[in-house]
């Protein structure tokens, strides 16, 4: 079998560069590792200045068709990219088209996939993808091809169970499946007990949905908490609300402003944390929670982004119904007994490293696509 995905900013992250990358890139990388253990070729259409060692150290066929913009915008996808795209698709043949993040790409993975005459599954990387708030993140344009694409998807591959309901609403009769995000296990040594851990662990882009204004009323209730947080602006964006929540932050005494994390920096950072908190207004699967859980952290977030209640009904950390609670959540879950921390940070580890096997994971997304091809 032979799948091909698209995303411009995987090069950076098989690097290791200071970069940051999107939860899908991070996501992806877990599947080619998965897909490569049983077999199948992946082939990823991306930028064009994608180094060489990048596709030598992850095994997967780099397709250089992107550039960055240039002076007429647009001008770039329709005279370059498309025709190189379309060329890569020819030369690869590929039996499955695969897309992920809901925008441009979905209608022109889409209509990839009808010109090859493939099935087009579509991965679902947050739950706006599948609700009316995703209206508010995409242009005009963006917005008619993502529909485009969604609407004529083949199969769909839900995160969770809010994603699958709402594709069979939107949807019925197409074959989907909810597959959590695949794990690629990073730290290997034991968990640390709670009496070495220091610090309350926030890691992500500095973006609208991350919600750092919250954050920064969560630090400043707890003057006697240290805060770390990791993570940097995310490239082009002005949200003045999150600028000036991350001056607020950088002010406060508690806090201590990490900067960007290398992925290969991210386990020892997490390892070391009291618990990773998360002050998401949404996600889907966050694959920061399955770095913390493999590092034997526990996470304190709201409901709203606690995927398939998972973190609440394993006792995967603590959940707030609020998010306005989230401080007293925080404080309740820093003042557990170094017993009851040592079970949950067990029962974190252990599910990480059972529940989210990216070899399993894949040869479910396989069968999947197989049953998706027999009755296209």
């Amino acid at each position: 079998m032979k799948l091909l995905f698209i995303d411009f900013t995987i090069p950076h992250l098989f690097d290791d560069a200071d970069y940051p990358v999107g939860g899908w890139a991070v996501e992806l990388r877990a599947w080619l590792a998965g897909f490569r253990a049983i077999g199948v070729d992946t082939a990823i259409i991306t930028t064009e200045n994608a180094s060489q060692n990048a596709e030598r150290s992850e095994q997967v066929a780099l397709l250089r068709a992107y550039a960055d913009r240039g002076r007429i915008p647009g001008a770039n996808y329709l005279f370059r990219f498309l025709p190189r795209m379309l060329a890569f698709g020819r030369s690869w043949r590929p039996d499955f088209v695969v897309q992920a993040v809901a925008g441009i790409n979905t209608g022109l993975m889409y209509l990839l996939a009808r010109y090859l005459r493939v099935p087009f599954i579509y991965r679902c990387a947050n739950d706006i993808d599948v609700d009316e708030r995703v209206e508010k993140r995409l242009g005009v344009m963006a917005l008619r091809l993502y529909r485009l694409g969604l609407k004529n998807a083949d199969g769909f591959v839900a995160q969770n169970g809010y994603q699958l309901s709402r594709i069979q609403q939107l949807y019925p009769g197409k074959r989907a499946i909810v597959l959590h995000n695949p794990y690629q296990q990073m730290n290997s040594g034991p968990s640390l007990p709670r009496g070495e851990r220091h610090y309350v662990a926030w890691l992500g882009i500095f973006q609208p949905q991350k919600n750092l204004p919250l954050l920064a009323r969560i630090a400043y209730a707890l003057p006697d908490v240290e805060f770390r947080i990791g993570g940097k602006l995310e490239i082009g964006m002005n949200d003045k609300t999150t600028v000036d929540a991350i001056a607020v932050l950088e002010a406060l005494p508690n806090v201590k402003m990490v900067g960007y994390l290398r992925r290969t920096k991210v386990p020892d950072f997490l390892s070391k944390a009291i618990m990773l908190l998360s002050t998401s207004h949404y996600e889907g699967f966050s694959n920061t929670f399955l770095e913390s859980w493999g590092a034997g952290t526990p996470i304190v977030a709201s409901r709203a982004v606690d995927p398939d209640s998972l973190i609440e009904t394993r006792g995967l950390g603590r959940v707030a119904a609020d998010p306005e609670a989230l401080a007293q959540v925080v404080r309740e879950t820093a003042a557990l007994s170094e017993a009851d921390y040592a079970a949950m940070s067990g029962r974190c580890r252990a599910h990480a490293n059972t529940e989210h096997d990216p070899v399993h994971l894949s040869a479910k997304l396989r069968d999947f696509m197989e049953h998706v091809r027999a009755e296209v």
